[in-house]
């Protein structure tokens, strides 16, 4: 819509890499990769920790893009930079001039020439919170979830596609330091924990 020219870089083979250099706000960010593929990888993520005009390079990792099958090359997604231990999405702290590396990942020879690597996306946000876990058990023919107490509410959904959550009100009890529901399955139910 703007006329702005679209850059592509194809036929990339793993341990090729890309380096990247601008100036961030002093901000947290995530990342995204917009990327089409033809068969799922992986691409890696790092700082360049050293001169980004000499050779040999010092590179710590940051994250992982997990790219998805999109069927062909030309059908882009925008794939989130996870930290490479929880699987979460990966908050990055950046600040002033920095070179960031790009590096295709998976087999040589079976990943190929399997991704268009469109742009990286760089979105400003606060700290992730850590997640809340949400302890699911069955006795019998119950179902009971706890959760720490805290500002979380409870929600649940009978399908994922479409889903509508509402929130679970009555039900709910508290033992120490945590809550608890319990439920009696009929069908299949979805929950989750949400902030207020």
């Amino acid at each position: 819509a703007l006329g702005l020219q679209e850059y592509v870089v194809a036929r990339t083979e793993p341990g090729e890499w890309l380096n990247y250099t601008r100036t961030f706000v002093d901000t947290n960010y995530l990342v995204y990769l917009r990327v089409g593929s033809f068969g799922a990888t992986e691409a890696e993520l790092g700082r360049v920790t050293s001169d980004p005009t000499q050779p040999d390079q010092s590179v710590v990792t940051l994250g992982r893009f997990m790219i998805p099958n999109n069927l062909m090359h030309i059908h882009y997604t925008y794939v989130p930079l996870t930290d490479r231990e929880s699987g979460r999405p990966a908050v990055l702290r950046l600040s002033g001039r920095e070179t960031l590396r790009l590096t295709m990942r998976g087999t040589v020879g079976q990943d190929n020439r399997k991704v268009y690597l469109n742009y990286l996306l760089f979105v400003p946000v606060a700290a992730l919170p850590e997640p809340v876990p949400l302890d699911v058990r069955r006795e019998g023919g119950q179902v009971f979830l706890s959760w720490p107490v805290g500002p979380w509410r409870l929600q649940s959904t009978p399908t994922l596609w479409p889903a509508v959550w509402t929130d679970v009100t009555e039900g709910i009890t508290e033992q120490g330091n945590r809550r608890q529901y319990a439920a009696t399955p009929e069908g299949a139910r979805f929950y989750r924990l949400v902030a207020p």
